[in-house]
């Protein structure tokens, strides 16, 4: 983990302990905030580029907002046990 910048560990960390189940409400909140935001740099980078992304709602960057946490919120999904199985799925190998 040396070649990481001090918040590249605090960001591996925070998703390592919600993976994990050992999150405050607080950690969890800061994952899913951090997750949106990677959607909707996403989102707005393929506007960018030509696609059409939302309906016809007149405030648009609220509705990028909307669906990008449309977008992560599978991820988010508990099992009966209350872990996150697919964010599990995804990070929990390398965690």
């Amino acid at each position: 983990m040396a070649a990481f910048s001090e918040k590249g560990i605090n960001i591996y960390n925070l998703i390592r302990k919600v993976v994990r189940g050992e999150h405050t409400e607080r950690d969890l909140a800061q994952t899913v905030d951090l997750f949106q935001k990677l959607a909707l740099s996403y989102l707005r980078y393929l506007q960018v580029f030509g696609k059409r992304i939302g309906g016809d709602r007149s405030d648009l960057v609220s509705e990028l907002d909307d669906i990008a946490l449309d977008c992560i919120a599978p991820l988010f999904r508990r099992d009966k046990q209350g872990r996150f199985v697919i964010l599990r799925s995804y990070c929990g190998e390398i965690l």
